[in-house]
């Protein structure tokens, strides 16, 4: 075997990975980019709807790092969690911490009410120019930026910390043991 691909991990595996650089990509579009209500604007919130979809059904489906955990929220993985921090080390194999659930369950949970209420001032005749499901949408806009943000940090400072490749592993799949 060859010593270079024994000395990596998966931890991401492609659908994952694909899923999570859609959404950045069309959320960054339509945050920043393109008009409100124009059809690139629409195409990319029905983008961003069908990943939340996708998404879903990965986390029940897919390989064990990208499955869904409510058990991942309990008492001992926070605890270990804050063990591995305070010793500044982050197991090679880890996928998310009890942090990042959090972060994927609140993301999906804005991602969804994002691209529901976009369907509804677009789509159904009774919402549309309502006042107050529009500010409702940017308020959703503008959290899920905040939250992005926050990751964004998030990642810098555990991968710093942790003394562990975080951002690779999203690009490629792989980390060193």
């Amino acid at each position: 075997m060859n010593d270079h691909k024994s000395s990596e991990l998966m931890i991401w595996d492609p659908v994952l990975r694909l899923l999570h650089w859609v959404a950045v990509l069309m959320f960054v579009l339509n945050y920043w980019i393109f008009e409100t209500g124009s059809f690139w604007h629409k195409a990319a919130g029905y983008t961003l709807f069908l990943v939340v979809i996708v998404r879903l059904l990965w986390g029940r489906l897919g390989p064990h790092n990208a499955r869904f955990s409510i058990r991942a929220l309990d008492k001992t993985h926070w605890q270990a969690h804050f063990h591995h921090l305070r010793h500044r080390q982050i197991a090679p194999d880890s996928g998310h911490n009890p942090f990042g659930y959090v972060w994927l369950y609140l993301s999906l949970l804005l991602f969804s009410a994002l691209t529901t209420t976009g369907f509804l001032l677009e789509e159904i005749d009774y919402f549309f120019g309502s006042d107050a499901l529009e500010t409702l949408h940017g308020r959703l806009a503008d959290s899920l930026f905040v939250l992005a943000c926050v990751h964004v940090v998030a990642v810098l400072g555990l991968q710093w910390w942790g003394r562990i490749a975080l951002i690779k592993p999203m690009i490629t799949g792989k980390r060193k043991r």
